[in-house]
């Protein structure tokens, strides 16, 4: 009997979330998509490829659906190294 008495008791409501965490994790403004980067720069990607084949482009980490990300800090760190006095 206790069973059938639970049932007809109301579910207590969850709040809701902010945003889903996969959706969260997509905004991290502390890992950079190539594309945000390169609008950020105002290069095009061939002459990002030109970069990456010489091993000139900010650490890049490889996720298992084959996309890439770059550390804010990473890039941050790579624009400070490319900096020359005038």
């Amino acid at each position: 009997m206790a069973a059938s008495t639970r049932r007809n008791q109301p579910t207590p409501s969850r709040a809701p979330s902010a945003a889903p965490p996969t959706e969260a994790r997509r905004k991290s403004p502390q890992w950079l998509t190539i594309d945000e980067i390169l609008d950020e720069l105002g290069v095009h990607r061939r002459t990002w490829q030109h970069w990456r084949s010489r091993n000139r482009v900010p650490k890049l980490h490889r996720l298992p659906n084959g996309e890439y990300r770059i550390r804010r800090t990473d890039y941050e760190a790579w624009l400070t190294e490319l900096e020359v006095d005038a």
